[in-house]
């Protein structure tokens, strides 16, 4: 019992020492000194429904913290998926998770869409859930949201971004961004964990069947445009038309001409 004990501090020991080893020489894309409480971690899968989700993703696992909870609470029957881009975090992860259904890759966030598809059959817009811990400025994560979230999400999906401390500024910067997109935003913030942690769980995506948010919108734009040129046209042709009637002389002009 005592061995047992001592065996898992130690690998929290080592846990722990990867990742702030990691965040030393990674910081940018780390954002965390340490693995994720017990209560940050409840507080922040509390919004997933484990008991109909089929499938679950998740981007920069990290040591694993949050995922190990998943892998507990989630069905034998659903599918998981954690994106890890750190290599150290992701041969970790190799070592330390696994289970029916349950997949770690070593990718960008950024290419979710297109792994999703071709390694795994799972087409745009079957995700019950996507959880996020990847630091972003405004415009990187708005162009997450387009690119590895919203395609990805069913209509009543959920996404949970939780940003750090050492990102709080950056956190809250990201409210405007997701209500672009998101009817619904929850917002939390924890104390209890190293560091504390803002937390964004946002539900009624946009809808985006086919194509980025902004390829529709410029499709909208273009077909307005169009709308808009036509009637000039027109306005132009009818103008045209009304002037040659003023100027065609009449039959008794042609007469007088004659």
């Amino acid at each position: 019992m005592r061995m047992m004990k001592m065996m898992r501090s130690k690998i929290k020991e080592n846990i722990f020492f990867n990742f702030l080893n990691e965040y030393v020489h990674n910081f940018r894309e780390i954002g965390s000194i340490g693995p994720d409480s017990a209560v940050c971690v409840n507080i922040l899968l509390k919004a997933i429904p484990f008991e109909s989700a089929d499938v679950i993703l998740e981007y920069g696992a990290g040591s694993g913290a949050v995922t190990m909870e998943i892998l507990r609470r989630k069905k034998p029957w659903s599918t998981f998926i954690c994106f890890e881009k750190n290599n150290t975090f992701y041969h970790q992860l190799r070592k330390t998770i696994s289970g029916r259904n349950v997949f770690v890759v070593h990718d960008d966030a950024f290419n979710s869409a297109e792994i999703l598809w071709s390694r795994f059959g799972i087409p745009s817009g079957s995700l019950d859930c996507i959880i996020s811990t990847l630091p972003c400025s405004s415009l990187r994560f708005d162009e997450l949201l387009q690119k590895a979230v919203l395609p990805l999400l069913k209509k009543e999906g959920i996404f949970i971004q939780y940003m750090y401390t050492v990102s709080t500024l950056k956190g809250f910067r990201l409210q405007p961004v997701l209500r672009k997109y998101f009817s619904q935003i929850d917002s939390g913030f924890v104390f209890f964990n190293l560091p504390p942690t803002l937390i964004y769980t946002c539900r009624g995506r946009a809808d985006m069947r086919a194509g980025s948010i902004i390829l529709n919108r410029q499709a909208r734009s273009g077909e307005r445009g169009r709308r808009d040129q036509n009637h000039l046209i027109g306005n132009i042709v009818a103008s045209a038309e009304k002037a040659d009637k003023r100027i065609q002389p009449t039959q008794e002009e042609k007469h007088e001409r004659q």
